[in-house]
């Protein structure tokens, strides 16, 4: 008989951790779907955010998609004036040809979306990047402040981020 129960609550529990949500709601973990989603253009997600750019036209370094139907506005005044529909198609396409190009081989990162979690545990946006950091600040109030990440060598080489030999 007690070995039936612990079947029971054993069976239970997996049936429970079976149904919930499959969301990863920790900061800046890879969303599959809002990358696959940004990838493609999706007008209807992305009519969902107020977008930023870092960076240049030419050498975009990060998008941040700040959402619009919450009280948190993650963009601090330095991102500058949101982007408009093809604006944002075109930061899109200059990342991915950055990735591609072997003159940006330190971008270790096919762009992918970032997601932004407060304290709360709310998603409040998503970082679009292929870079391997994003400064941010978290609050405790769950206000997130987001700012522009580092800007990237204009002539794409890298050269001032590599290690040199000394000698």
């Amino acid at each position: 008989m007690k070995n039936l129960t612990t079947l029971l609550i054993a069976a239970a529990l997996a049936v429970a951790a079976c149904s919930l949500p499959a969301v990863d709601q920790r900061n800046l973990s890879i969303s599959r779907d809002a990358t696959q989603k940004i990838g493609n253009g999706d007008t209807v997600f992305l009519g969902n955010y107020t977008i930023y750019s870092a960076g240049t036209k030419e050498n975009p370094t990060a998008l941040l998609f700040d959402f619009k139907r919450d009280d948190y506005d993650i963009a601090i005044r330095l991102w500058g004036e949101p982007l408009g529909e093809k604006e944002v198609e075109y930061t899109i396409h200059r990342l991915h040809e950055q990735y591609k190009d072997p003159e940006w081989r330190f971008l270790r990162f096919e762009p992918r979306a970032l997601t932004v979690i407060n304290r709360k545990g709310e998603k409040v946006g998503y970082i679009y990047t292929s870079l391997d950091s994003v400064p941010m600040k978290r609050y405790q109030d769950g206000t997130v402040k987001v700012y522009r990440p580092m800007p990237l060598p204009h002539d794409g080489n890298g050269n001032d981020r590599e290690v040199r030999d000394p000698a």
